[in-house]
């Protein structure tokens, strides 16, 4: 039998992924030797007078010695011991059937005793074996020190691969902590940064510091060109990459390079051995001239699209770490994020410029500007007149030498000379005029002007500025939208109707529900205070009573709703404490606010009055707090807060909460009816969008008012302010 069939056996255990992950978790497969090993080697060689003592660890690919007495041969019979998984004692290789044409025997090694060196849970890492170049009988003493030695190797095997666990465990806490500086400093970078280049260099700046990398690059996408440029970088002033920075811009296709094959691929890499990694041809050389080795680089993303790439290098040859990629990756979802924000702040600023360039540029338009002076006798002489009316009225020049009334007068539709003469009335007796009427050009067509005028007193002149321009298109298209708007308005009109119909429909369903939703309450009620009815029974009754409850909340609010929009809500407002109805509010919300661990504190004065309606203020006060534990997340907390209102005699009451807030585009909707902030809506909370503009309505009958703002570290604040006592 070959050595080659007499080993197949032992492939399987030889690449056990289980076993493999045990032996290097012992962190003992880089060869060095160990003393205390070799010390349990040279007592077994000497103890048994043997040639050679070993302790060797199996990889899948390689056998690795960790302590040995005498020379190590090239090869053992450590795999026999694998394939039985169990010790293997050999009296004379040359005769046994279970070697055959072992290369050990060329080697000298005929005798051969060895036990497996296994992991806590029992996977075999390696083998403790005697070697003799001599046939010999081992004796059950000899068998029994083997087997001592190779558990003491087991003990202290275990001991070095806690002791590697632990370092890793502080390496990774040590890890956390430069993570959180590294979020920390880029956290600080992008609130200080007002461009988007500022915010790019700053992160690739702080990210390097952190991580104690030498350098760093910002790659920008150009998806148009299909290119990405390098337009930021920072370097460690300890080292010289003067062959990597250079002074040139960097612009390379979508693939090529690092930075284009990590655009193309939309994914992290991590390189530890960045100068043999492909990739890296176009700076192949200059990466080697700096003594660079790990490259680390993460797409900057926006949503789906890559804005940039962020880029290091490492002097060190440094192994993947994926919490650090995970920590990258958020970074530079952060950074997109800023990027965008900041450039769509550059785009505003943008077009309010382009907006400012076009105004000059409608300014500068060839309108008919004038000044002319009222004289003595009653006529009317030009001062000032552009030098082309063709734009206006048609011809280069109106013949302005003598009277300037009676030449405009002639060009001016018959049906329209009582405006123009009312025109000039006004402006004569020196009060800002202006007309739109019909002008007739020389080619007999017919074009509307409108005119401005202001008069001025230059000592005891008369002077009058004014501007003509040309609006014929304008009053086409103000003819057009005035049809439009008459249409609009007939359309609101019915829209209106419509919505009186909706609302009477709405009282009318209201008022249909509210005595069987009462009806099936009271039943409820009745039921439960049946003591014989069963477990089941009474929970479905719960269940019916909560149900109806909520639906009775619902009718209420219609019926609100609907007085409101009739103004039939009917106040008696009386001079109440706000404080004592405040803590009336609070004491009956709190097991609400105790069954999701929300946090309610109040604070007011000892006494607030306050001019209100009890019952009303009551409803405005509960369906803010309501609310406002309702969009709190468990463990949050709320804040009820009375005072002084803005204004004297005014009194102020505020509801603040840690919750999800509202969107800011979203604010100015709160107190619509029926209105549902879409982040609620995505979150599931349930509501009908009417508690607010009830409220509202409320507060605004009192001669109060009610504001939404974000309150301070997230969440909402409403403050009512109302007449005080």
């Amino acid at each position: 039998m070959s050595w080659t069939h007499a080993v197949t056996d032992a492939d399987g255990r030889l690449s056990d992924a289980v076993r493999l992950r045990r032996l290097r978790e012992t962190g003992m497969l880089c060869g060095a030797p160990y003393a205390s090993l070799d010390r349990l080697a040279r007592a077994a060689a000497h103890q048994l007078r043997a040639d050679w003592a070993l302790i060797s660890l199996l990889d899948a690919d390689r056998r690795v010695i960790a302590g040995s007495a005498g020379p190590v041969p090239a090869h053992t019979f450590c795999r026999v011991v694998l394939d039985a998984d169990a010790p293997v004692l050999i009296g004379d290789a040359r005769t046994d059937e279970r070697i055959g044409e072992h290369p050990a025997i060329g080697d000298g090694v005929i005798a051969y005793a060895g036990f497996p060196l296994r992991s806590p849970d029992g996977h075999m890492l390696g083998t403790f074996c005697v070697l003799d170049g001599r046939p010999r009988e081992w004796e059950p003493r000899d068998l029994l020190l083997i087997e001592d030695l190779a558990a003491a190797a087991e003990n202290e095997i275990e001991l070095r691969a806690a002791a590697r666990l632990s370092e890793r465990a502080l390496a990774r806490q040590h890890r956390a902590e430069v993570v959180r500086d590294l979020q920390l400093g880029v956290a600080r970078v992008l609130a200080d940064a007002t461009t988007a280049e500022q915010a790019a260099d700053g992160t690739t700046e702080a990210v390097a510091r952190a991580m104690g990398w030498a350098f760093g690059e910002f790659w920008q996408v150009d998806d148009v060109a299909g290119t990405i440029s390098r337009v930021g970088h920072w370097c460690d002033p300890a080292y010289d990459l003067s062959a990597v920075t250079g002074d040139r811009p960097f612009t390379l296709d979508r693939g090529e390079g690092l930075a284009g094959n990590i655009w193309a691929a939309e994914s992290e890499l991590w390189a530890t051995e960045v100068a043999d990694d492909p990739r890296i041809a176009v700076r192949e050389e200059q990466v080697r001239a700096a003594g660079l080795h790990t490259a680390i680089g993460v797409p900057v993303r926006s949503d789906d699209r890559i804005l940039g790439v962020l880029l290091f290098f490492s002097v060190s040859a440094d192994e993947p770490d994926e919490e650090l990629i995970v920590a990258l990756d958020g970074v530079c979802a952060h950074l997109g994020r800023h990027i965008e924000r900041r450039r769509a702040e550059q785009l505003t600023l943008a077009l309010i410029a382009a907006r400012r360039d076009f105004d000059r540029v409608i300014a500068q338009v060839k309108d008919y500007v004038w000044t002319v002076e009222a004289i003595e006798g009653g006529a009317v002489v030009s001062r000032f007149a552009s030098p082309d009316a063709s734009g206006v009225f048609g011809e280069t020049a109106l013949g302005l030498e003598g009277d300037v009334i009676e030449a405009v007068q002639r060009r001016v539709h018959p049906d329209d000379r009582h405006i123009f003469d009312g025109f000039c009335a006004r402006v004569l007796s020196g009060e800002p005029a202006e007309y739109e009427l019909r002008v007739i050009g020389p080619d007999g067509g017919i074009r509307w002007v409108w005119t401005r005028a202001v008069p001025r007193r230059d000592q005891d002149r008369l002077l009058i500025d004014g501007i003509s321009t040309n609006v014929t298109e304008r009053r086409r298209l103000a003819e057009q939208q005035a049809q439009l708007l008459a249409d609009q308005q007939a359309q609101n009109r019915q829209l209106r109707r419509l919505d009186r119909l909706k609302d009477e429909v709405v009282a009318l369903v209201s008022h249909e529900l509210r005595n069987p939703l009462a009806a099936i309450r009271s039943y409820a009620e009745t039921l439960l205070e049946d003591p014989d009815l069963t477990a089941d029974q009474r929970h479905l009754t719960e269940v019916i009573d909560r149900r109806s409850g909520h639906m009775q909340h619902l009718v209420d609010d219609l019926l609100d709703a609907a007085k409101l929009e009739t103004g039939q809500l009917h106040l008696d407002p009386q001079p109440i404490s706000a404080t004592r109805m405040i803590r009336e509010v609070v004491d009956a919300q709190r097991p609400a606010a105790a069954a999701k661990s929300v946090t309610v504190t109040i604070g007011t004065p000892r006494h607030l009055p306050v001019q209100a309606d009890p019952v009303r203020l009551r409803q405005v006060l509960d369906n803010l707090l309501a609310n406002a534990i309702k969009y709190t997340p468990d463990g949050g907390a709320v804040r009820v807060e009375a005072g002084a209102g803005p204004r004297p005699e005014t009194t102020a009451v505020t509801v603040s909460d840690n919750g999800i807030g509202i969107p800011a585009e979203q604010y100015s909707q709160v107190f619509e009816r029926f209105f549902r902030a879409s982040n609620a809506v995505q979150k599931g909370i349930k509501g009908t969008g009417l508690g607010l503009a009830i409220t509202k309505a409320i507060v605004e009958a009192h001669g109060g008012s009610i504001a939404a703002t974000p309150a301070p570290g997230g969440g909402t604040s409403f403050t009512v302010v109302l007449p005080a006592a």
